[in-house]
Formats: C-alpha cells, sequence, structure tokens
C-alpha cells in the first residue's frame, strides 16, 4: 500500500509540475515581455523544466517499472 501511494503522489507531482512548466515557464519565453523580467528568467524558471523531466522521465518511469516488485525499488534509487 504504501509503495502504490508513493507511485500515485508522484503521478500528482508529474502532473503538478507538467501544469507549472506549461502555464508558467512558457509564458517566460514570451518575446513581449519586459527586459526586466527577460533578464531574471532563469531565476524566476527556478529549474522547473528540468524537474519535470527528472520526475517524468527518470523517477516515475522507475517506480512504474518495479511496481510488480516494490522491493526492487531500492536497486533503481541507487542509479
Amino acid at each position: 500500500q504504501v509503495y502504490h501511494d508513493l507511485l500515485r503522489s508522484e503521478e500528482e507531482f508529474v502532473a503538478e509540475l507538467r501544469v507549472c512548466v506549461d502555464n508558467y515557464v512558457r509564458l517566460l519565453d514570451d518575446i513581449q515581455l519586459p527586459p526586466a523580467i527577460v533578464k531574471e528568467k532563469e531565476k524566476l524558471a527556478l529549474n522547473l523544466t528540468e524537474l519535470y523531466n527528472f520526475h517524468a522521465n527518470v523517477m516515475l518511469k522507475g517506480l512504474n517499472y518495479y511496481s510488480d516488485d516494490p522491493g526492487k525499488v531500492c536497486s533503481f534509487h541507487k542509479l
């Protein structure tokens, strides 16, 4: 049960990060933003795209891969 709760919460986290990337980070790519905002884009984006990519493409995929045998998730964690 604990493993499935972890998997479900990771799925929810990935979905929420996706919303942030789609709705917040992409706004920072708008060419009509004031120069002061463009200058601080990296700070404002907070590496959300990289965080999303890690959780969606590494963490969540790994948790799904081991969902049939949660005891093996420790070997994934060591990667």
